[in-house]
């Protein structure tokens, strides 16, 4: 049987990543028309809408045994998956200041996780 709070946890990471499939799905819908209509209403971004829905429910149960510190924090996770689906799935090109911009969010997290570990 898996521990309950491991099932909250498990839905704090599944929309961290569901969040960043979604972005991806939004850029490859944002490009997919020349107008704005077709552009919104197309299955890549239809598809991204419907899964931020779901990052909802997930984080809503998450939050339910995690501190919204906590989740907030590592939220923040999504930024940095972000820039490795867009260069996976969309071939955008990873520079060094992204680099630094995701290590920086990273020793953020840390950071910010240590500190709560004192009070």
């Amino acid at each position: 049987m898996i521990d309950p709070s491991a099932l909250h946890w498990l839905a704090l990471v599944g929309g961290i990543l569901l969040t960043s499939v979604s972005q991806v799905l939004l850029k490859l819908g944002a490009g997919a028309g020349r107008s704005f209509a077709r552009a919104f209403l197309n299955r890549c971004t239809v598809t991204g809408y419907v899964l931020f829905l779901a990052v909802t429910v997930l984080n809503i149960f998450a939050m339910k045994a995690i501190p919204l510190r906590t989740v907030t924090a590592a939220t923040s996770l999504t930024y940095a998956v972000a820039v490795g689906m867009g260069h996976r799935f969309l071939g955008e090109i990873v520079t060094r200041r992204m680099i630094l911009g995701v290590a920086l969010i990273i020793v953020g997290i840390c950071v910010f996780s240590l500190a709560g570990l004192q009070s």
